[in-house]
C-alpha cells in the first residue's frame, strides 16, 4: 500500500519535531535527586552530596568564592554558612539584589526574626517619644513639687523620709533637664549622684541612699548592699543613643527602675509609703504613672518589684486613710508591721544589684517607683549562677579541670560566675543547646543538673496563655519553636534534619534573643552574680522558604498582639495599622508556603511571586523607619558579674550567606539566603557597649570570635 506523499511528509516533520523536543527536554531535565530516603528520628549527617549537580548552584558559585572547607560542609550537611563573606546588614536589600541578579533564593527565618525586631523597636521608640517622655516629665515635675511642699511643712520622721523623696525626684528632674531647678537642701547630694551617673564607672555608694547622706549623716553605717548602686547601668545604650531626649529619658527611667526603697530600713519604708500615697492621690502623677506602667507591661511584662499600688493596698489596711501631713507613719511599731506585710507579699525573683554572697536567692523586699520588668531569661540566669541555698551551702561550685566560658574565680573556690545564652534555650527545651553546654564544660558545677531540671519543669508548666501575656514573652516563645528537632519528621528537607542545622537554628534564636534584649535594655530586669567571698542554563526553581510554619504562625499572632495592645491604649502610631497588617499577612503567606513544602505540594506562581518579591516587601514594611533599626549590627549587656566587674555582652554582627540544597519534585536545587552572626563575650562593666562602639569593633576587626560550636555549620 502506497502512502500519500503529503501524509508522509507530515509524519516525517512530526517525527523530527518529536526528536527535537525530546532532545531539548533531555538537555533540560535536571539530574535526579542526590538524596536518599532515611527513617525519621535520626540525624541525616554526612550526606556526601555533589553541589555541582544541584540546579542553580553555578549561579551561586559565580557570586561567592567558596573555600574547600566550605564546599566540604555543604557536601556533608546540604547547607553551609560562610563566615568570610559578609553581605551587608540589610535583609531587604540582600534579597532585592538576589532577585536583580537572578539568583535562586531561600527566605530564612532570620529575616523574619529581624523584621519583627525592627517593628518592635520602632513602635517602642514612637510610643516613648510621643507618650512616655511627656508622661515621665509630668510625673517627675508633679511629684517633686508635692514632695517639696510636704518637706517644708513637716518635721521629725516624716520630714526625714520626705527628704529622700525630694532628692529622688530632683535627680529625675535633672536627668530630664540639666537646667531644672531643685531645692537647695538636696542640691549637693543630687549633683554628686548625677556625677556618678555621668562617670558610669560601676559600683559606688549612693550619695542619697547610702545611709551616710541626708539625715543619716554621721550615723553608724550598717545598711546592707541595696545601697551600693551600679552606675554603669546609666550609660544610654540600645536605641536610646539616637537623640538627646531619648538619652535623658533612659537615665531618668533607669533611676526610677533601679532605686530600691527597701523595707529593711524604717526611714526608706516611710519614704515609700508617702511616695506611693502621694502618687495615687494625684491625678497628674497617677495618670502618667499608669500609662508608663501599662505600655511597658505590654512590651516587656509585669514589674519584678512591688510598686505604689501594692504599697497603698498595705498602708490602707494598716493606717486607713493617711492624713495630708502623714503623721501616722511616724509610729515605729506600725512601720514594722508594714515591713512585715511587704516581706510576706513581695514577689521579686531577680536580683539586679550589688550582692555580697547572699544566703539565698531571695531578693530583699521593698518598692521601686517603676520597677524593671520580670523577664524569664534573667530569672534563668539568676538561678544558674553562683548563690547559696537556704542552708548557706555554696551552689554551682566548679568541679571540672578546664576553663569553660562560665567559670569565675572569686576569693573562694571557682564557681559559676556567668550564664550563657544557650542556657535560656536549654531550659526551655532545646536538648541540642544542652548537649553543647555539656560538651564545652559549662555544666560541671555542683547542683547544676538539679537546678536545671527544676527550671525546666517550672517552664514546662507555663500555659500557652502566659506565653502570650506580652510582646517579650511572645517573641521568646516564637524563637523557642526554632529549636525543634526536625530529624523526627521525614517531611522536612534533608538539610533541616542534620545535627548541624539545629546548631544553625540556635544561632538564629540567639540572634533574635539578642535583638529582643537590645530593644528592652531599659525595662528588662538584668540578673547579677553575687560576690563570692572566701550548570545552569537549565530551568531552575527561583525560590524556596525555610519551612518552619509554627514560627511564622507565632510571628503573625505576635504582630496582631502588637496592634491590638497599642490600639487599646490609644498609642498606636499613625500609619502603623496598615504596616502591621502587611507584615502579618506576609508571615501568614510564609506559613502557607512552608506547609506546602512539608506536605510535598508544588509551589505555584503566586508563591514564587511572594518569594521573589520578598526583599521588596521587607523594604515596604520598614519604609520610613529609622535606618539604624533596619541594620542587624547591635549589642546588649544581659548579665553583670559583680566580683570581676564584667558584663556578659550579646552581639549581632553583619549578615552571613547561607547556601542550602533541597529536593523539589525529585530534583536537587541550591538556594542562597542570609543568616545572623551571633557573638557572646565578656566585657568590662565600666564600658558597657553601645551599638556605635560595637559596630566600630566589628568594622575594625577587634571584635570577639564566633563561638566554637558554630563550626559545625559555618566556615
Amino acid at each position: 500500500m502506497k502512502m500519500n506523499p503529503a501524509l508522509a511528509a507530515v509524519m516525517i516533520v512530526a517525527v523530527l519535531i518529536l526528536i527535537s523536543v525530546t532532545s531539548i527536554l533531555y538537555l533540560q531535565i535536571p539530574p535526579d535527586s542526590q538524596f536518599t530516603q532515611s527513617p525519621p528520628g535520626k540525624y541525616v549527617d554526612d550526606l556526601d552530596l555533589d553541589p555541582e549537580r544541584a540546579l542553580g548552584y553555578s549561579r551561586i558559585e559565580d557570586r561567592l568564592d567558596m573555600s574547600p572547607q566550605q564546599e566540604s560542609l555543604l557536601s556533608k550537611n546540604a547547607f553551609v554558612v560562610l563566615n568570610d563573606q559578609e553581605v551587608g546588614d540589610n535583609f531587604g536589600q540582600f534579597y532585592i539584589d538576589l532577585k536583580h541578579d537572578n539568583i535562586p533564593m531561600i527566605v530564612t527565618a532570620d529575616s523574619i526574626v529581624h523584621t519583627t525586631h525592627v517593628l518592635f523597636e520602632d513602635l517602642l521608640v514612637s510610643v516613648e517619644e510621643d507618650h512616655l517622655i511627656p508622661a515621665l516629665r509630668n510625673l517627675t515635675d508633679d511629684m517633686l513639687d508635692r514632695s517639696n511642699k510636704l518637706y517644708l511643712e513637716s518635721s521629725g520622721k516624716v520630714r526625714e523620709a520626705v527628704w529622700n523623696n525630694v532628692a529622688f525626684f530632683s535627680v529625675a528632674a535633672r536627668c530630664l533637664d540639666p537646667t531644672a531647678t531643685v531645692p537647695d537642701y538636696v542640691e549637693e547630694n543630687v549633683s554628686r549622684e548625677l556625677d556618678l551617673m555621668e562617670r558610669a564607672e560601676g559600683f559606688e555608694y549612693s550619695p542619697i541612699f547610702d545611709g551616710r547622706s541626708g539625715f543619716a549623716a554621721g550615723s553608724l553605717v550598717n545598711w546592707s548592699w541595696e545601697y551600693v548602686e551600679d552606675y554603669s547601668q546609666y550609660v544610654p545604650r540600645g536605641h536610646y543613643t539616637r537623640s538627646e531626649s531619648l538619652e535623658r529619658y533612659f537615665r531618668c527611667s533607669m533611676w526610677f527602675g533601679r532605686i530600691h526603697l527597701a523595707s529593711i530600713n524604717d526611714e526608706l519604708t516611710r519614704s515609700g509609703i508617702i511616695m506611693s500615697d502621694m502618687l495615687i492621690k494625684s491625678t497628674v502623677s497617677s495618670t502618667a504613672w499608669t500609662l508608663i506602667r501599662d505600655v511597658t507591661e505590654l512590651f516587656v511584662g509585669r514589674s519584678d518589684d512591688m510598686g505604689p499600688v501594692e504599697y497603698c493596698n498595705i498602708s490602707d489596711g494598716l493606717f486607713g486613710q493617711l492624713p495630708p501631713d502623714y503623721d501616722s507613719v511616724s509610729d515605729d511599731n506600725a512601720i514594722q508591721l508594714f515591713s512585715g506585710q511587704v516581706r510576706q507579699r513581695s514577689w521579686s525573683r531577680i536580683n539586679s544589684q550589688y550582692v555580697l554572697e547572699e544566703p539565698t536567692l531571695e531578693v530583699p523586699a521593698g518598692m521601686r517607683l517603676l520597677g524593671q520588668r520580670f523577664i524569664p531569661d534573667s530569672y534563668i540566669f539568676q538561678k544558674l549562677t553562683y548563690h547559696k541555698n537556704e542552708n548557706g551551702e555554696g551552689m554551682l561550685l566548679y568541679t571540672g579541670d578546664g576553663e569553660p566560658f562560665t567559670v569565675s574565680q572569686g576569693q573562694g573556690p571557682p564557681c559559676k560566675g556567668y550564664p550563657r545564652g544557650l542556657e535560656v534555650f536549654s531550659v526551655l527545651g532545646d536538648d541540642r543547646a544542652a548537649e553543647i553546654l555539656e560538651r564545652e564544660g559549662d555544666t560541671e558545677y555542683t547542683n547544676y543538673s538539679a537546678i536545671h531540671r527544676n527550671l525546666q519543669q517550672e517552664f514546662e508548666n507555663v500555659s500557652a496563655k502566659n506565653w502570650s501575656q506580652n510582646l517579650y514573652w511572645g517573641t521568646l516563645d516564637s524563637l523557642v519553636t526554632l529549636g525543634e528537632n526536625f530529624s523526627k519528621n521525614s517531611s522536612y528537607p534533608h538539610f533541616m534534619r542534620t545535627r548541624a542545622w539545629r546548631d544553625e537554628k540556635l544561632n538564629t534564636a540567639l540572634g533574635g534573643w539578642t535583638e529582643l534584649r537590645h530593644d528592652t535594655i531599659l525595662y528588662g530586669k538584668q540578673s547579677f552574680t553575687g560576690v563570692q567571698r572566701s550548570g545552569d542554563g537549565d530551568f531552575v526553581v527561583s525560590g524556596y522558604v525555610e519551612p518552619v510554619p509554627i514560627f511564622y504562625n507565632r510571628t503573625a499572632m505576635l504582630v496582631k498582639s502588637m496592634e491590638d495592645g497599642l490600639k487599646k491604649m490609644q498609642v498606636l502610631p499613625e500609619g502603623y495599622e496598615e504596616r502591621l497588617a502587611r507584615y502579618g499577612s506576609l508571615a501568614a503567606r510564609l506559613e502557607d508556603i512552608s506547609r506546602k513544602i512539608l506536605n510535598g505540594r508544588e509551589m505555584d506562581e503566586e508563591d514564587q511571586d511572594i518569594i521573589q518579591g520578598f526583599g521588596i516587601k521587607l523594604n515596604e514594611i520598614t519604609d520610613g523607619l529609622n535606618e539604624t533599626s533596619i541594620r542587624t549590627s547591635l549589642v546588649a549587656d544581659v548579665h553583670t558579674q559583680t566580683y570581676e566587674e564584667r558584663v556578659l555582652e550579646e552581639g549581632v554582627g553583619k549578615l552571613r550567606p547561607l547556601i542550602v540544597m533541597a529536593d523539589i519534585d525529585g530534583r536537587t536545587h541550591a538556594f542562597l539566603g542570609a543568616v545572623f552572626s551571633h557573638y557572646e563575650f565578656k566585657h568590662p562593666m565600666e564600658d558597657r557597649l553601645t551599638d556605635e562602639a560595637w559596630r566600630e569593633m566589628v568594622k575594625s576587626g577587634s571584635g570577639p570570635d564566633l563561638a566554637p560550636w558554630q563550626d559545625s555549620f559555618s566556615a
